[in-house]
């Protein structure tokens, strides 16, 4: 099972590349929409960001169970770049979670307009999901 955690849907190439590693995908927005909304906008008081540590994993370690063994694959980031240091400082490592990011590159794409101006714009290109 493959959940993604991230605020942005999957690419069709990241889907491509998601249906390797599980048949069954799912959107945090749509399975746990409260929770995905505060890590959209994830507080900034030590005390919350505590408390929705503690949300998160016991959700994630909840999911984990409910897959009796088999691997449980999470696209990330969600939340706040502090808010994820804590958590993978305290997340427990002996799981079957696997985190996943994804690995894009930027690559410019020239546009042509209709007064034959050409606007430069930047494009990120999925390459693959890294393990952490």
């Amino acid at each position: 099972m493959f959940i993604n955690c991230t605020a942005n849907k999957l690419t069709p190439k990241q889907l491509a590349s998601v249906q390797e590693l599980a048949s069954d995908v799912l959107e945090l927005s749509e399975i746990q929409k409260d929770l995905y909304e505060e890590l959209l906008n994830c507080p900034t008081e030590l005390d919350e960001i505590n408390d929705l540590l503690q949300e998160f994993s016991s959700f994630l370690l909840e999911w984990q169970d409910k897959r009796e063994g088999k691997e449980l694959y999470l696209h990330f980031p969600i939340g706040s770049p502090y808010f994820m240091a804590l958590f993978f400082c305290q997340f427990p490592k002996d799981t079957r979670i696997i985190f996943l990011f994804s690995h894009s590159i930027e690559k410019s794409v020239e546009e042509i307009q209709t007064d034959g101006s050409i606007v430069i714009k930047t494009v990120l290109e999925f390459q693959k999901f890294l393990e952490l």
